[in-house]
């Protein structure tokens, strides 16, 4: 599943299999017919109930494609109707050689594929039979000629083309790379994200917008760790004593506060020390961009609409990971009254912060990009500022 929706973008062989099995399938079709591997494709696709060859890519159903007898390309005619490929004809002279039956260009009113009528002779087989004559037919055959006629009429021809959907636009095979049709295949992988329903439910009033606040999980401004932790808070994939008091019966206190665990977002939201070392830092975080702290702040970060106009609320949201980050990596090790793990916590959140701009800035000094860096980060020279005679920088919290 892709960054946006909460994946980690970890890959599916399957998937990857059957893109290049599509591709394969798209480059045999744009081969001229007198070719050596389009004649083999064909054949072996052939062995299937209706007798057709690569012709079946242009819209027939898996109730086809099925009885196709070799696996291999069984299967890789499967994974072409699975990414729901679509096809573009022509003209009604390029498919008259196309079965009607179980093929998605012809459907009823109701949008379904026609199905042959079992036992009824002299009816139409292919695209060339139609439009077809209704003689002395009973009442349901005369409507089943007439439905199939008044189909017919609902194609749409344009540039013969396959292409696959993506929202409202259209992606022409012939443009897609395997990278672009994998992502847009595996989003049609329909994935149970029981983290969401749990958000949701917490936050019942709140309208939370999921691509923002993966979009804040992967800031490119955050370290990969810390990048990290924030996404197994998201997903609420953590190990807390609300959970494991739930399963096993164990003690339900937070081994940070000594509080009773209300709800598995007690860490990072309703924990009195968590709160006390926010409060530490609410003189930092306003500096950058005065707002009152919430608790949807809290959890998701601030909303960027405009990541190149609002340069300050991605610095606050920067600090306010890094100090998320630190209090979830320090939950259970800080052995210390609370005061002293504010304190503790609260030290350890700065050094990150000090740590991470000098990293950053040496790599902007080695790139040579230093006046980008500044602009990120160095805002107003709230958190820092560099001293071009020396080439330093000095910090300012």
């Amino acid at each position: 599943m892709n960054y946006d929706k909460g994946g980690m973008r970890l890959l599916s062989i399957k998937k990857r299999i059957q893109v290049f099995r599509v591709k394969m399938l798209y480059n045999t079709l744009n081969k001229p017919n007198d070719h050596l591997e389009r004649f083999l494709v064909n054949f072996f696709i052939s062995e299937n109930k209706l007798k057709m060859g690569l012709d079946i890519l242009k819209g027939i159903t898996l109730k086809v494609i099925n009885t196709i007898q070799n696996e291999f390309y069984r299967n890789a005619c499967k994974a072409w109707v699975e990414m729901d490929i679509k096809y573009i004809p022509p003209s009604k002279t390029s498919i008259n050689n196309l079965s009607i039956y179980e093929n998605v260009l012809l459907k009823n009113v109701e949008g379904r594929v026609f199905t042959s009528l079992n036992k009824v002779k002299n009816l139409p087989r292919t695209f060339d039979d139609l439009p077809f004559p209704v003689l002395n037919r009973s009442l349901e055959v005369g409507f089943f000629i007439r439905s199939l006629n008044s189909a017919l009429d609902r194609i749409t021809y344009g540039i013969e083309s396959y292409y696959v959907k993506n929202g409202e636009d259209r992606i022409d095979l012939k443009d897609a790379s395997c990278k672009t049709l994998y992502w847009l295949h595996m989003d049609k992988v329909e994935i149970t994200l029981p983290w969401k329903s749990k958000w949701e439910n917490h936050f019942a009033n709140l309208e939370i917008n999921w691509h923002l606040v993966w979009k804040n999980v992967h800031n490119n401004m955050l370290q990969y760790k810390v990048q990290s932790r924030l996404w197994e808070f998201m997903n609420l994939n953590f190990i807390s004593s609300f959970n494991l008091n739930r399963m096993y019966n164990t003690s339900n206190l937070c081994l940070q506060c000594k509080m009773p665990e209300e709800n598995i977002f007690h860490i990072q939201i309703y924990c009195p020390v968590s709160i006390r070392i926010y409060d530490k830092f609410l003189p930092l975080l306003n500096t950058i961009f005065e707002i009152e702290l919430t608790e949807k702040e809290i959890a998701f970060g601030l909303d960027i609409t405009d990541w190149s106009n609002q340069r300050k609320e991605k610095l606050r949201n920067y600090i306010f990971s890094i100090i998320k980050y630190t209090i979830f990596k320090n939950r259970c090790s800080i052995q210390a009254s609370n005061e002293q793990k504010i304190e503790s916590i609260f030290n350890k959140s700065k050094k990150f912060i000090i740590k991470d701009l000098k990293l950053g800035f040496e790599l902007a000094k080695k790139n040579k990009n230093i006046t980008k860096f500044k602009e990120i980060f160095l805002i107003e020279n709230i958190l820092a500022q560099y001293q071009e005679d020396t080439g330093v920088l000095v910090f300012n919290f």
